[in-house]
């Protein structure tokens, strides 16, 4: 009997012992994917900022092209007023040479 309690204790052990072994494994994996895990935010953070600096800078760019577009309408806006100011001392004077010419017809 004495021998069967510590034959049933040995393989208890050898169970323990294995469950051990299966245990420090698995810890093993899970500590391996955790930092995988840890490395891939890591990774990820870093392209977001990138991202997130590339679209501050098109953000600014943006801003700047706009505020230029802004300045050349401005500029636009003030050839359209001094072209139409044009046109009309343009249709002024042609009028008042019409009417120089007809007065010249008339009189002479």
């Amino acid at each position: 009997e004495l021998a069967a309690a510590e034959e049933r204790v040995a393989a208890a052990e050898s169970s323990l012992r294995d469950r051990s072994a299966d245990n420090d494994k698995e810890r093993t994996e899970l500590m391996d994917a955790r930092d995988t895990l840890h490395r891939q935010l890591a990774a990820s953070g870093a392209t977001l900022e990138e991202q997130n600096r590339d679209l501050s800078q098109r953000a600014t760019d943006l801003e700047s092209s706009q505020a230029s577009l802004r300045e050349s309408q401005a500029s636009v806006a003030m050839l359209t007023s001094d072209v139409a100011d044009l046109k009309s001392t343009v249709e002024s004077g042609t009028h008042r040479v019409r009417l120089a010419a007809r007065r010249f017809q008339l009189s002479g």
